[in-house]
């Protein structure tokens, strides 16, 4: 880790090897490591705290509208050791009665809610250290404040881990926090206590009520040894031996998706339109070199060819679970098969039914766009018009060869599309 909180900039991006598409492919250009970007990462000061705010968690449709809101608080605790002090969720979703109205507002700011309902609300409730406390809260008709609140004895309570588990165990409580996920709830950047002199830093994804983090990390432990992606180190267990979460190597560069996002200065959304129109245009210029985005396809192309060869049919491939690691390959992340899981913006036309099992075809689709991202070197983008084949644009400077290819990924009939082992080979074939 070094010096101050810093995006990429082109001294930081990996150099081009300038001499044959196979060049940069076979020789990488480990990347620079930097301070974790204040447009991904909160940081965590140590201490004790009376109050302290979290970024509000955000749960959206399909569609990618706000449904609910979550306002997250440490009451008397300190925000960098897990479990500290009282844990509080405010829970609101859209007030259909009341239009204008404090949960209204928040939402539609996609903030917390103000200080003074904030007060009001923890005037109500028993503040128990350890204790987490679940709030749902309404405006009524009349102006009275509904909240209906649960309390736990712990700030989550596991699942209990069995012993044929192969992952190594780490304790929670050896865990300091550093950062919080700014758009992503409990994941967290931690220190382990025990050796704090290295100042090494791991992601911590925490379990929660929402992900079947069980499941996941059974997956994650009966997976074959690969190079492609990255699973988790350990498990990591509370005192009375339950799943609290998994421990990962931590990557600096983060995923393509913001590192792309921390290259370029804020510019408008690009709206991919139905197949066929006529496209937008690019602006001119990239920061990377294509030889070097060559090497990426080719390292998550294999990755994904590698699952299925597995019979691991995935289901939510984007940019934002594609990794640019410290060695310069691209590996896949959350690869846990989840029929629940997938991202509107990158839905292939067969999903509309929503009833869609996940396939290898679905994944070839969802490649198909992480391919045109990597080349266009694109963060965020919408589809005009969901689940229909989007027209993609492209640059002059990509080989027209490596457009056909990726488009051939978004053919409506999934019968059509190529399989990702058959684009490996032919992206191999133009490594000199």
């Amino acid at each position: 880790m070094c010096g101050e909180d810093v995006s990429p900039s082109l001294a930081m991006l990996p150099e081009s090897t300038l001499q044959t598409p196979g060049s940069y492919y076979r020789l990488r250009t480990p990347i620079p490591q930097a301070q974790p970007r204040q447009l991904v990462w909160e940081h965590r000061e140590r201490g004790f705290r009376p109050l302290s705010f979290s970024h509000p968690a955000l749960l959206r449709d399909h569609n990618g509208i706000v449904l609910q809101v979550t306002t997250r608080l440490v009451v008397e605790g300190d925000k960098s050791v897990v479990d500290s002090g009282t844990a509080v969720r405010i829970e609101y979703r859209r007030n259909r009665l009341v239009q204008d109205c404090v949960e209204n507002r928040a939402i539609d700011g996609c903030r917390c809610l103000d200080w003074s309902t904030i007060q009001k609300i923890l005037s109500q409730l028993e503040i128990k250290p350890g204790w987490s406390i679940n709030v749902n809260f309404e405006t009524h008709p009349n102006g009275e404040f509904l909240i209906e609140s649960t309390t736990h004895q712990h700030h989550f309570v596991g699942k209990e881990m069995p012993q044929g588990i192969t992952l190594d165990r780490i304790a929670l409580s050896s865990l300091c926090v550093k950062f919080a996920h700014g758009q992503t709830p409990d994941v967290f950047l931690v220190h382990i206590s025990s050796n704090e002199a290295s100042r090494q830093l791991k992601v911590f994804k925490a379990a929660n009520k929402h992900d079947d983090l069980f499941s996941a990390a059974t997956f994650f432990a009966s997976l074959p040894g690969s190079d492609h992606i990255i699973r988790p180190t350990h498990i990591v267990v509370d005192e009375s031996d339950r799943l609290r979460g998994l421990l990962m190597n931590y990557h600096s560069a983060g995923s393509l998706l913001h590192f792309y996002f921390s290259i370029y200065p804020p510019r408008p959304m690009m709206k991919l339109i139905p197949f066929g129109a006529d496209v937008p245009t690019l602006s001119p210029g990239v920061f990377i070199p294509f030889d070097v985005k060559l090497a990426w396809a080719i390292d998550i192309v294999a990755a994904l060819a590698w699952l299925h060869a597995q019979g691991i049919f995935w289901g939510d491939m984007h940019a934002g679970n594609v990794v640019l690691c410290d060695d310069g390959r691209c590996r896949l992340i959350d690869y846990f098969p989840d029929p629940r899981a997938w991202a509107p913006e990158w839905a292939p036309p067969e999903l509309k039914s929503m009833s869609a099992q996940i396939t290898r075809e679905r994944d070839v689709f969802q490649l198909g766009l992480v391919l045109w991202a990597v080349a266009e070197e694109i963060a965020y983008f919408r589809r005009d018009v969901p689940f229909v084949r989007p027209s993609l644009p492209w640059r002059d400077i990509t080989p027209v060869w490596y457009s056909d290819l990726a488009n051939s990924c978004l053919e409506t009939e999934p019968s059509d599309r190529p399989t990702a082992s058959n684009i490996h080979t032919l992206l191999l074939s133009h490594i000199d």
